[in-house]
């Protein structure tokens, strides 16, 4: 599902596109479609509904027959045609619907790509993001809490950005994990700014720091840490502008090499 405004005029109603083209005595239009895909033998059935709604919002949900997760198929398709239309149509998912004080600003969309490796389910997820919320971040000054993952396109990989507010400048910290990543082989090297070293149960930690490109009174620096297990988890995290005081590559390491968020 997703809420945005509209920056193209509506399309036409073309047959085969979509099943039915709604108009609202309120002047939205929505735009509903019921049909099905099939990959390698497996089929899947899919409803959706677009609305064009008068204040220039446009509101798309979808819903299908398979597992959140990717498991398999759940058997139904879990919201009939007509919930859809309620769903898009609802006022309060409107752009110009004003928002309820005290609302955090949305969680940033974090993992852009189809990060490979095995599906995470939600299970997991919620275990990794009790071990986030529980590491101490004393003096760093998020924006929002540690423990938030979203899930990447398809499952694939999960991840939380968060802000860090200091004087001059704003930082972005990121964390990204994922499972069923190939450990490299080659030997420990080192090169300009990066390190990579092997722990004795052969885990793998690479680490890289240089000076941030960003404008500062004080400088700054990019830093990461990746470590990848044996078992295949990834553990990726990411300090852009970093503050020199804050979170040093140590701090990282031991975040990164943390046993909860490894799955065995």
């Amino acid at each position: 599902m997703y809420v945005r405004q509209a920056t193209k005029p509506i399309p036409p109603c073309v047959a085969g596109e979509l099943d039915e083209r709604r108009h609202l005595p309120d002047g939205a239009i929505v735009d509903t479609d019921y049909t099905w895909y099939e990959i390698e033998g497996v089929r899947t059935l899919t409803r959706d509904a677009t609305a064009y709604l008068p204040d220039g919002s446009v509101v798309h949900a979808k819903t299908t027959d398979q597992a959140a997760d990717g498991s398999g198929r759940i058997r139904v398709v879990p919201l009939a045609i007509d919930e859809l239309v309620a769903l898009v149509t609802d006022p309060e998912l409107r752009i110009s619907a004003p928002v309820p004080p005290g609302t955090s600003s949305p969680p940033e969309v974090c993992l852009r790509f189809s990060k490979t490796g095995a599906v995470i389910d939600q299970a997991l997820a919620r275990r990794w993001n009790a071990v986030l919320a529980q590491i101490p971040l004393d003096g760093v000054p998020l924006d929002r809490p540690l423990g938030a993952l979203l899930q990447g396109e398809r499952g694939r990989g999960v991840c939380q950005a968060v802000h860090v507010s200091t004087p001059g400048l704003q930082s972005r910290l990121a964390i990204v994990i994922s499972t069923e990543q190939p450990l490299p082989q080659e030997s420990d090297t080192s090169s300009y700014g990066g390190a990579r070293r092997r722990l004795p149960d052969g885990t793998l930690v690479e680490t890289r720091e240089v000076r941030s490109a960003a404008p500062a009174s004080t400088p700054r620096t990019d830093r990461t840490v990746t470590v990848t297990h044996p078992s295949g988890t990834q553990v990726a995290i990411s300090f852009a502008d970093a503050p020199a005081e804050l979170l040093p590559l140590a701090q990282f390491e031991e975040i990164a090499l943390n046993p909860g968020l490894e799955v065995s």
